[in-house]
């Protein structure tokens, strides 16, 4: 899939003219998407009994895995959400990188048997036991719950390794679709590329961080390395085997995020990629965070 190149010029112009119809058109090529996604699992119900939906950091996936449910539900399906999260190993025994955090993006850092254990169960049975994991005391939960599944249901798998060939060559995932949901488009000014995907999805990061849960952008930064290495080794590799890309890109939200990151970027010290954002929000108009439709993705990053 090649990506798309969106004419900053062109964006600010859209919004002065018509804020409001611009947001709402950006909306609207996102779900439409979802839309398609939703018609395809539906005229193939009988073949399809697992979604497996993976995608980098900040891509918006649980947020698009909340609209597939709704979507779904309107064509009378009911979706049971499993996070691959959920079956993390507890935290004192995942491994150390070398500069001594731990490395939380490998995949062994994921009880990968567990996890087919359980949905295997849940596809064979039609009833089985998931744990919960606490983020808070990084422990695996083994009092989870009782998860039940009918004819009716369908498992959508969400995690950054749903598309790992580890889950996805297992005969259980036989009968699966597998989605990649990613930022898919650059931004342009008069014919180069500045904002690129990985600076909007670190974007998004950033402020999801600052704003939920009580990082700072130094933080952030340093954490952002450690997540671009995992995604070099555990996701990117897998994206061409997905059935279909879900790009998340909305065409609004460079200049949303425009007043929001850069007091943020300036309390970070002059690097190469902080220079680059800095240079490159400097290119959009900004707009105002009201603006933002309530069942938006962006709210997932932006706050209110």
């Amino acid at each position: 899939m090649e990506k798309k190149l969106v004419d900053i010029e062109y964006l600010n112009k859209e919004a002065r003219k018509d804020l409001h119809g611009f947001v709402e058109s950006c909306e609207r090529n996102y779900h439409s998407q979802i839309d398609g996604i939703a018609k395809i699992i539906s005229d193939n119900f009988d073949k399809i009994k697992v979604v497996l939906l993976s995608g980098p950091s900040s891509s918006g996936k649980t947020t698009t895995s909340k609209i597939l449910i709704e979507k779904l539900a309107n064509h009378g399906i009911n979706s049971i959400t499993v996070s691959t999260d959920d079956f993390f190993i507890d935290r004192e025994k995942v491994k150390f990188l070398k500069d001594g955090t731990r490395d939380y993006e490998n995949i062994e850092s994921t009880d990968i048997p567990l996890l087919k254990q359980c949905i295997g169960a849940l596809l064979k049975d039609g009833k089985a036991f998931f744990p919960r994991y606490d983020f808070i005391t990084g422990e695996s939960i083994r009092r989870g719950k009782i998860v039940n599944m009918d004819k009716n249901d369908i498992i959508i798998l969400e995690g950054i390794h749903a598309l790992n060939p580890i889950i996805t060559q297992d005969p259980i995932f036989k009968y699966s679709l597998k989605l990649y949901i990613c930022v898919y488009s650059n931004f342009s000014y008069r014919g180069r590329v500045y904002l690129t995907p990985r600076e909007l999805r670190f974007t998004r990061r950033m402020l999801r961080d600052c704003m939920t849960r009580g990082s700072t952008p130094e933080h952030s930064l340093k954490m952002w390395k450690h997540v671009l290495e995992g995604e070099n080794l555990y996701i990117k590799p897998y994206i061409d085997d997905a059935d279909y890309v879900i790009d998340t890109t909305h065409g609004y939200e460079p200049l949303l995020y425009k007043d929001l990151i850069i007091p943020k970027l300036m309390q970070l010290k002059d690097n190469p990629i902080i220079a680059n954002m800095m240079r490159d929000y400097g290119l959009f108009d900004g707009i105002n965070q009201d603006v933002i439709p309530a069942d938006s993705l962006l709210n997932e990053f932006v706050i209110l």
